[in-house]
């Protein structure tokens, strides 16, 4: 036997059987709540996640660097990477969110309809670039 599911943005909310069973029939969803033939179902918005320093959080790592490396290197390490995971948390994620809401494009013309092809992108793709440069991620 097929069945259906009640999707809405992207999260399974019951299966066709399921409204079946119930007798809901969908109507539409509006602020939050989901409107049924003769029910109304509220639908719980999950906040965003509070992210905190990652290489704090993970204290299976700090052991491993502790265990492995020498004293002086670790200490130089752990404030550099605590350093990191701070600013991951800050203003690399913000960057970030730049980044995945304004996708780089081709502006192939100018306003007068001469070729141009120029790469359009905001400004985070170059500082999140300059950060990983300063803190070594790449070369």
């Amino acid at each position: 036997m097929h069945s259906t599911y009640l999707n809405i943005e992207g999260r399974v909310i019951a299966s066709d059987l399921l409204m079946r069973k119930f007798n809901i029939i969908y109507i539409g969803v509006r602020r939050g709540v989901l409107s049924c033939k003769n029910r109304v179902i509220l639908l719980a918005r999950q906040g965003q996640p509070k992210l905190g320093n990652s290489y704090l959080n993970d204290g299976f790592l700090q052991r491993v660097l502790k265990r492995i490396l020498p004293e002086e290197a670790f200490a130089e390490i752990n404030s550099d990477l605590t350093g990191l995971g701070a600013r991951c948390v800050t203003e690399i994620q913000a960057h970030g969110d730049q980044v995945e809401s304004n996708q780089p494009y081709v502006k192939q013309c100018d306003a007068w309809g001469n070729r141009i092809d120029q790469v359009v992108m905001v400004t985070s793709w170059s500082k999140l670039k300059g950060i990983a440069e300063e803190d070594g991620l790449v070369l």
